[in-house]
């Protein structure tokens, strides 16, 4: 972790977890085996993480935290994704996009480069987005607001105890367009996960909803 990317996490976790650190000391939580470094600040940010939201948030979030700062600020990195997301698309013809977690991320990025128009992409369902924070926003090579094309329509589901999305939606970040968030429920053992966001009803109820290609 160099001093941009420490600056990055930093940033992102006292937004995430604002308010006084706790007292410096080793970090208890499980960042994989082996444990790698981390810096000493990070790891009191970590430990004010796990006070606010519990214990293994700050690790689960750091997690995201670190991947998102490698494709908002690695450029070919970032290009390769998104290569790989448009050769999907276009080899399947998809008009509806699901996106859960950073890949809601790549997905706004495609939309603001202008990268999902062909085929066309007419709905943007996103599930446990970090878009929701204001620091992911500013690294983007756009607005720190959302902006939503008219022609788009954007589904956003978050769920209470996602240590991601810390429980709430997308919509007071859009300044133009329109965004409909709806909050699910994906049990206490893994919010975030994909699997439960997909597994939601009202989801499944939003796709069947959609018109015919």
């Amino acid at each position: 972790m160099d001093a941009q990317e420490e600056e990055f996490v930093l940033q992102a976790l006292a937004a995430y977890a604002p308010g006084p650190l706790p007292e410096a000391r080793p970090y208890q939580g499980t960042l994989g085996a082996p444990v790698p470094y981390v810096p000493d600040a990070v790891t009191r940010r970590l430990a004010a993480a796990d006070a606010q939201h519990g214990r293994g948030a700050g690790a689960r979030v750091l997690v995201l935290v670190r991947q998102a700062y490698r494709y908002l600020h690695e450029e070919e990195l970032g290009a390769q994704i998104r290569k790989v997301v448009r050769t999907e698309i276009e080899r399947s013809g998809a008009r509806v996009l699901i996106a859960h977690s950073l890949g809601s991320v790549i997905a706004y990025d495609m939309v603001q480069r202008r990268e999902l128009q062909e085929p066309g992409i007419h709905t943007l369902i996103t599930c446990g987005s970090p878009l929701g924070w204001l620091t992911v926003r500013r690294a983007l090579p756009h607005d720190s607001h959302l902006a939503v094309p008219e022609s788009l329509a954007w589904h956003n589901f978050h769920a209470g105890g996602d240590p991601v999305t810390a429980g709430g939606g997308l919509a007071h970040a859009v300044t133009s367009g329109s965004l409909r968030d709806t909050r699910v429920d994906n049990g206490l053992a893994a919010p975030h996960d994909a699997v439960g966001y997909l597994a939601q009803a009202c989801l499944a109820d939003t796709v069947a909803a959609l018109p015919s290609p």
